[in-house]
């Protein structure tokens, strides 16, 4: 996902102990570490709130440096693979229109996941479901057949279009390795605020981008899904239509842009 994203950066250390446990406990620890290297933590937001009250309650309300990329999957990482719906019906030889259209409203993306690859073929079921009776909630091939989809399948270039967690995601990741998030960004009176369509209105998940997205032209496709995404879902709900298509264009100039 990293080097997708185009950032520049490289993965060169891999920390992993015990799940969110584990990286809740040494959130001290990768914030001194972010203030010499950039680190990248990901993690569930599984029944939190919001991700926001999720960092707010890992990071013990004290400052987050520059170069730590805390990033929630909404609301789990499997939501993720399932944005990626021709590559998820590949893997479990189902039809594309099985797969969930929002990925990140699922409750629990990993059941959904489960429930689609009872339909796999035998090897594919065999791997990723449990046995009737087992303790497990996933087959015991489950990290591996997901983890070798992702390495050889998986395509994020898509998966952004459906699943505004990971859009912002890859919108931080570039920034952080562009080296472009920083003190000038922060106190712009005129940065762009985009709110995510999960928060609560008393908390809202805050990303100031202008000074970004005047220089990359991919982040700035990827914030406008995310903002056609929220009116769409506005839309919705206003108007009571669930299965009506809509369409959008939005047109942005490089003299505007620069303002």
């Amino acid at each position: 996902m990293v080097e997708d994203a185009g950032s520049g950066l490289a993965v060169t250390q891999l920390l992993r102990r015990g799940g969110f446990g584990y990286l809740r406990s040494r959130m001290r620890s990768f914030c001194e570490l972010a203030r010499h290297m950039p680190v990248l933590l990901l993690t569930d937001l599984d029944a939190e709130e919001c991700p926001a009250t999720l960092i707010e309650d890992w990071s013990r309300r004290d400052a987050i440096p520059e170069q730590l990329l805390f990033r929630v999957a909404v609301r789990q990482v499997e939501s993720w693979l399932l944005a990626d719906r021709d590559g998820m019906a590949r893997l479990l030889k189902v039809s594309v229109r099985q797969l969930p259209p929002d990925p990140d409203a699922l409750p629990d993306a990993k059941r959904s996941l489960l429930q689609l690859a009872q339909r796999a073929p035998r090897a594919i079921r065999e791997d990723l479901v449990a046995e009737t009776g087992a303790t497990a909630s996933q087959g015991l091939g489950y990290n591996s057949v997901l983890s070798n989809f992702v390495r050889t399948s998986w395509d994020p270039s898509q998966a952004v279009h459906r699943s505004n967690s990971l859009a912002r995601a890859y919108v931080g990741e570039r920034t952080v390795g562009n080296g472009l998030i920083g003190r000038d960004i922060m106190t712009s009176p005129k940065s762009l605020i985009i709110n995510s369509p999960y928060d609560p209105p008393s908390r809202r998940c805050r990303k100031r981008l202008r000074y970004f997205l005047q220089r990359d032209p991919e982040a700035l496709g990827a914030v406008l899904h995310i903002l056609l995404r929220v009116i769409e879902a506005r839309l919705r709900q206003r108007s009571g239509c669930a299965r009506g298509r809509l369409g959008a264009v939005s047109l942005c100039s490089s003299a505007l842009a620069a303002r």
